[in-house]
């Protein structure tokens, strides 16, 4: 699966027989969003899937060159936040 295509549609496809890894955009979201824009495009990327629990939140096609740790650790304080 790419970022062209929800998780909720891959989760749908699959019959929710599978986790999920992914789906923030790496290279516009990750590699080039300040910190609030991952925040909220990782907040927003799990409240919108279906089955959050089914999730390995991740970016989606690998990690991007020139992607800085702050970058990284703005996702995954995301993560956290919303998990807990």
């Amino acid at each position: 699966m790419g970022i062209d295509v929800s998780l909720n549609e891959i989760a749908t496809a699959s019959n929710n027989q599978v986790c999920l890894l992914g789906n923030l955009p790496p290279r516009d979201v990750l590699a080039t969003g300040t910190a609030e824009e991952i925040e909220r495009e990782t907040k927003k990327m799990i409240r919108e899937f279906d089955h959050p629990n089914r999730l390995i939140a991740s970016c989606g096609g690998g990690m991007p060159p020139g992607v800085t740790s702050d970058s990284i650790s703005s996702f995954i304080n995301a993560v956290y936040s919303i998990r807990k």
